[in-house]
């Protein structure tokens, strides 16, 4: 019989070059896809989620079910439940964008939003408003944090100040860009638009003078409501 030769050196350590050159070559590939699979899973949750959310305005008189402040039970999800996966895994899943890792999420918290103007009487009148319904957020996606209002890129979210019949902008506690944007490289966010429609928008887009916030009767009311003068 024949000695079977063993590898030199040299060779083991060209096999192993040729790996490493493999590997080097196919990892971006792979992060690449397992990116672009995560973007494809959380715009199709954020249609379910606006399918979910019509349903529920059909059934209270055209209102939808809206954002609480950081109360539990009256989040907008604690409202959508009935209409969202029974399965309770599968329902958290589904509050969870796949680009979000596990640890960052909170109990009884979503890594969606929903527009805090959806709560404002003219939301409730979109049919006679003059904006495009295809350029207005209604959810999307938004920092980790306790709050479920959607939270904008620079930071900041709509509320309404005490009895006071203004709103203003606030800072979220918290919040930090990167946890919005992640999608891309890590520039951008996806939003269901007031259409239905989703779009993977950019920092610039997602900030809270973007003009994607409030459907108004047009832009001067809208920008208005932007700067914290007008609410109605």
């Amino acid at each position: 019989m024949r000695a079977m030769r063993a590898f030199t050196l040299v060779e083991l350590l060209v096999v192993i070059g040729i790996i490493g050159l493999l590997i080097a070559v196919l990892l971006p590939a792979l992060q690449k896809a397992r990116a672009q699979s995560q973007n494809v899973q959380c715009a199709a949750v954020l249609r379910d989620l606006f399918v979910a959310q019509t349903m529920y305005a059909e059934q209270n008189r055209g209102q939808y079910a809206a954002a609480a402040y950081g109360t539990p039970q009256y989040t907008w999800f604690a409202q959508l439940t009935p209409l969202l996966p029974r399965d309770e895994v599968r329902r958290e899943r589904m509050l969870q964008c796949p680009a979000v890792p596990d640890e960052l999420m909170l109990p009884d918290t979503a890594s969606y939003g929903i527009n805090p103007c959806a709560n404002m009487p003219n939301w409730s009148n979109r049919n006679a408003a003059k904006m495009d319904a295809s350029r207005i957020i209604f959810m999307g996606e938004k920092a980790p944090n306790s709050n479920d209002f959607l939270t904008t890129a620079d930071g900041y979210w709509l509320v309404r100040g005490g009895n006071s019949p203004e709103m203003w902008w606030k800072q979220s506690i918290g919040h930090r860009t990167i946890s919005t944007l992640r999608h891309g490289r890590s520039d951008r966010a996806n939003v269901v638009l007031a259409d239905g429609h989703v779009e993977l928008f950019d920092h610039g887009q997602y900030q809270r003078d973007s003009g994607h916030w409030y459907w108004g009767a047009g832009p001067e009311q809208e920008y208005a409501v932007n700067i914290g003068l007008c609410c109605q």
